[in-house]
């Protein structure tokens, strides 16, 4: 019976460590396919900077008299990207996420990390408004009660362009405050 019980304690740590390494695969994975988006209008950018490099390049060794565009023009056609980043969606999708990391207790910190982000890079937008209302829900959820107090009082200065928000807001108001 002796020789069992650390065959099976070597099988649930197995299996433990399968479920850990599982968990964080799929938690890096998730907003992979928005990361392949960006990364790639990064590699068109790149490419359109090495072009007009190129272009700048073959201007200056030509003789000053002869330097006009169109004996380079054909360097400068990139075929356009078939995507386009839409700021809007991509704020929204961040808010998406951290509203996924707000609900789960487990992940405070990524909360507001994510809550951080969308802010820094869509502040005034709508999408800033409704992270801010969430990141109020987070602290009435986790009994910071000034701090939530504090955010409606910046939320309804700032953000009272948009209706959505403010509803929102007034009924977390009504309800937790």
């Amino acid at each position: 019976m002796n020789k069992v019980d650390p065959f099976f304690t070597l099988i649930l740590v197995l299996l433990s460590a399968l479920i850990v390494t599982y968990k964080a695969a799929q938690y890096d994975l998730s907003g992979l396919k928005f990361q392949m988006l960006v990364n790639q209008q990064l590699k068109h950018q790149i490419k359109v900077l090495e072009l007009k490099q190129k272009e700048f390049e073959l201007t200056l060794r030509q003789p000053e008299q002869k330097r006009n565009l169109s004996s380079v023009a054909e360097v400068t056609k990139v075929e356009a990207p078939k995507f386009e980043l839409d700021p809007v969606l991509m704020a929204k999708s961040m808010f998406v996420e951290a509203q996924k990391k707000c609900t789960d207790s487990k992940k405070n910190v990524q909360c507001l990390e994510q809550v951080e982000s969308v802010i820094s890079q869509f502040p005034g937008s709508e999408w800033a408004g409704e992270t801010l209302v969430l990141l109020t829900q987070f602290y009435v959820k986790n009994r910071k009660i000034e701090e939530a107090k504090e955010l409606v009082k910046i939320v309804q200065l700032e953000f009272n362009k948009f209706p959505k928000v403010q509803n929102k807001l007034n009924e977390l108001e009504k309800n937790s405050l």
